[in-house]
């Protein structure tokens, strides 16, 4: 990534800075915390002493599978634990946390994988276990059909709103998620006082399985490009609904008022399913289960509702008609407590809300309201208060799509820190936000600075269209194993592995070739500040050390910026939000605001910004942030969009890494040959794989010129 000089504590533009020891004394970097306190107990290949203190352990073992259900009364092929829809896990601060993943899926199960699956924790520090993170390729090998793997960490970060999810391909989309709470040691609520607590998990719902819609992002979006043999690039569109604890209902598209006509404002028909699926039936009596999502209270209390949203595409907004809520956490971090109408939740983004229910006991709607972008559906639920008829919906009008708009920026930037000490009689008593001992809300100034510019360019030789940072679009399997493992098992790895000077520039560095089937022929790794003149894909990697306090400005500007060629003939100025998570860590949301970045004008927050894992950065605008480096491993920085992350807006974050312990011995086995990100998936070949499946996208799918997506 290329450097940044802008946000004014640093003049320098040089990445090699010294750390000063004065700047971050405040500060503890407990790196190896987690690791130490694992390895104090047995392990899960059975290691450890008898003689240390046991440490509490929450053990699941999960049998991952799909079945027939209709959610939204659509009927496909959902993915399930254990046969359960989207489980959620809890757990205290301070045990251990043990999962033993098997996966039952089929060979032939439709994916960019071949049928993989790994979980990431998500929120999760997951500190001294850098292993466990769950991203294929970069800690592990997929779980391959047939095979298990164990994730066992000590769960450190605090007490919390947090959730899981699949990290290896589409199976995100298809249900592959749920909520992970974390509770304190001591069971003692550390936010406020409420009397009961419940859940909003949200997730956007394509009736198309999520590894297909995948597959179809590869092929070639310039027309000249364009065969029926290699098929057309196509977008995913928009979801056909949206789900509300793993409810749904296919028609809220035209749920207009009583008695709910038509509304012509949703286009989830603009995306057609694969053939053969078409006709799958809605529910029935031999298909039951769909509904909306009822959230049950009683009168005159305070409730805590953990919101999380899970999906792949869709930032909502969440309101619950006749009430005010008051945000008091944002992504497991307290804040201020902010009273809104409605609260924005940006995929990936999680929110702890304090609702009263101090209304006439009836039904209110619950509104999850998608935003930018058009065609989408609302997704509803009942707010049902205790005396109220439980068979009925809410009487009054449900809001319809683009009756409620997105959060302004200064709503977001309004969103600020609390601290908050608890179980302070424990030994180490966790003040928190911020990391380490910290007593100060002050943020810690930075050492060392990037910049990240996001462009979505047509990659030349394959005609493809990527999502790029810094004109690099990650492919997240140039090789067959970890890159992690890589790292730690090859001396100098990065620098041997990456591209000169000379070849930065040229425009060659691409993986995949149209003739290569499912398999990269490059293996480019770009380190730090190299910024390409034109795109290029490969691995994008930035490193920092233990010590470090990273500012991270990513600026967001119209799609085909950077393209190399100003004459391009396919040129797109449109700009998309993007929400951007960074695995391992939280970190200072310093500020977000449009347009360029200008740090002469940049009104960033110092003094009690957010503390957070997960920001949107807004159309045509940027965001700040800042984070302390305190965890060896391989961290990634992507879009939550999944689709766009898969098309390839990543970038990873090497923290030592050749200094971590050695790999769990039970980790996944890598196959000797694995699939490309930007291997095109061509009607053909999907057709070899999955023919007796039905999976296939319709070949007369035309390339869309739109930007945007």
């Amino acid at each position: 990534m290329g450097s940044h000089t802008g946000f004014g504590e640093i003049a320098s533009a040089s990445l090699a800075l010294a750390i000063s020891v004065a700047c971050v004394a405040h500060l503890t970097t407990p790196v190896d915390a987690g690791r130490a306190m694992l390895q104090s107990t047995p392990s899960a290949s059975g290691g450890g002493s008898p003689l240390t203190p046991t440490i509490p352990v929450k053990r699941y073992d999960w049998r991952i599978s799909f079945r027939k259900a209709a959610p939204d009364c659509f009927e496909k092929n959902i993915l399930v634990v254990n046969g359960r829809f989207q489980p959620t896990i809890r757990v205290q601060r301070g045990h251990i946390l043990e999962v033993n993943v098997y996966n039952d899926l089929p060979d032939n199960y439709p994916s960019i994988t071949n049928g993989g699956v790994s979980i990431h924790w998500h929120g999760l520090s997951l500190r001294g276990e850098p292993w466990y993170d769950g991203v294929a390729f970069v800690q592990q090998c997929p779980i391959a059909p047939g095979q298990n793997f164990t994730y066992r960490f000590l769960v450190t970060d605090a007490p919390g709103t947090y959730f899981w999810h699949d990290h290896a391909s589409g199976n995100h989309a298809d249900g592959l998620a749920g909520p992970l709470i974390i509770e304190p040691e001591d069971g003692t609520p550390v936010l406020d006082q409420y009397d009961e607590e419940r859940t909003v998990f949200l997730h956007d719902w394509f009736h198309t399985q999520g590894d297909v819609l995948a597959m179809s992002l590869n092929r070639p979006f310039d027309p000249a490009r364009v065969t029926v043999g290699r098929g057309a690039w196509n977008w995913v569109q928009v979801p056909q609904a949206i789900l509300i604890n793993g409810k749904g209902y296919a028609m809220d598209c035209p749920l207009g008022p009583p008695p709910y006509t038509m509304n012509a404002t949703c286009a989830v028909n603009r995306y057609t399913v694969a053939p053969g699926l078409a006709g799958q039936p809605m529910a029935s009596s031999a298909n039951p289960g769909c509904s909306h999502a009822a959230l049950n209270v009683e009168a005159n209390k305070t409730y805590l509702i953990r919101v999380v949203n899970a999906g792949t595409l869709n930032m909502q907004s969440l309101c619950f008609e006749g009430h005010r809520v008051s945000v008091v956490a944002a992504d497991a971090s307290p804040t201020e407590p902010l009273s809104v109408p409605c609260v924005d939740v940006n995929v990936g983004q999680r929110y702890d809300l304090l609702l009263t229910t101090n209304q006439e006991p009836r039904n209110y709607w619950i509104t999850s309201a998608s935003q930018y972008r058009t065609g989408s559906p609302n997704g509803f639920g009942v707010l049902h208060y205790a005396g109220a008829p439980n068979t009925t919906l809410p009487t009054t009008p449900p809001p319809q799509p683009g009756a409620i708009g997105p959060w302004s920026l200064s709503t977001i930037n309004a969103v600020k820190s609390r601290a908050i000490l608890f179980n302070a009689t424990a030994a180490a008593p966790l003040q928190y936000p911020w990391p380490g001992n910290q007593t100060s809300l002050a943020v810690p100034p930075a050492t060392r600075k990037y910049r990240i510019d996001i462009s979505q360019p047509i990659v030349t030789p394959t005609g493809q269209l990527r999502w790029a940072l810094n004109n690099i679009a990650a492919a997240d399997t140039p090789t067959c194993s970890p890159l992690l493992e890589d790292i730690m098992g090859t001396p100098n790895f990065l620098r041997r592995q990456e591209v000169t000077p000379g070849y930065n520039t040229s425009g060659n560095g691409v993986l995949g070739q149209e003739s290569s089937g499912d398999e990269p022929t490059g293996r480019d790794v770009y380190l730090d500040e190299v910024f390409p003149g034109s795109p290029v894909g490969g691995r994008h990697i930035a490193r920092v050390r233990v010590g470090d306090v990273v500012d991270v400005l990513i600026q967001n500007g119209e799609a085909s910026a950077f393209m190399g060629n100003p004459a391009d003939v396919m040129r797109r100025n449109a700009s998309e939000q993007h929400p951007f998570h960074l695995h391992g860590h939280h970190f200072w949301l310093l500020g977000t605001g449009p347009g360029q970045f200008n740090a002469t004008n940049a009104t960033l927050n110092t003094v009690n910004p957010a503390y957070r894992d997960t920001a949107t950065v807004p159309p045509y605008g940027w965001v700040a942030f800042r984070f302390l480096a305190d965890n060896r491993g391989t961290w990634l920085l992507h879009c939550h969009i999944f689709w766009h992350q898969f098309m390839g807006q990543t970038v990873v974050f090497s923290e030592e890494a050749e200094l971590v312990k050695a790999p769990p011995r039970d980790l996944p086995t890598c196959p000797k040959k694995c699939p490309a990100q930007f291997a095109p998936w061509r009607p053909e070949y999907v057709a070899q794989q999955y023919r007796d499946t039905a999976y296939e996208i319709p070949l007369n799918a035309a390339a869309s010129g739109q930007a945007g997506k």
